[in-house]
């Protein structure tokens, strides 16, 4: 029976620098990863635009009642909104990172802020569309859930904080909530 490397250990030095690293900081080579949680990254990352265009194509959504919402809307949806967007800009904590240098770790930082904000705007892409569709169906909420699996799942393969999923979770709950 072949002995598989542990998941996220170097293939070289055998050394565990984690389940999101590709190349290992002690020595430089691959860093295995199983096909599963490759597979996962790439789906996670190209279903939910595919999905939220499927689904503003379905739900056909009131973009002019959308863009007057900051007008005429009740102060929780704002508070709703900035404590999501608050919640992504805080910074990652990187303490039990191993970068190998200072760049690494940059591209660390950057990659799970942006990973928060991509979870942010698919779920609020999705609650708005929603919420401001003029046909609803059960296709639109299969492709809403599927959307939102896909954001939920994120935080799995990628080195994305889970306070992002919260501020996801706000940012789309002051978008159902301005829907009177």
């Amino acid at each position: 029976m072949k002995n598989l490397p542990e998941n996220g250990a170097c293939v070289s030095c055998g050394r565990r620098s984690g389940p999101y690293a590709r190349v290992c900081p002690y020595c430089g080579e691959q860093v295995w990863q199983p096909l599963w949680r490759r597979t996962g990254q790439w789906c996670v990352l190209l279903l939910p635009p595919l999905l939220l265009a499927c689904l503003a194509g379905l739900a056909h959504p009131d973009w002019t009642a959308l863009a007057g919402l900051a007008w005429g809307e009740h102060p929780a949806c704002g508070f709703l909104f900035a404590a999501g967007t608050g919640l992504l800009l805080l910074p990652v904590a990187d303490g039990d990172l191993v970068a190998s240098s200072r760049s690494e770790l940059r591209r660390w930082q950057a990659g799970a802020v942006l990973g928060g904000w991509v979870m942010g705007a698919c779920a609020a892409t999705g609650a708005a569309a929603l919420s401001y569709g003029t046909a609803t169906g059960a296709a639109t909420w299969l492709l809403a859930a599927g959307a939102g699996l896909c954001v939920t799942a994120m935080p799995f393969f990628f080195r994305i904080p889970w306070r992002s999923l919260a501020a996801a979770a706000l940012l789309a709950a002051a978008f159902i909530a301005s829907v009177q």
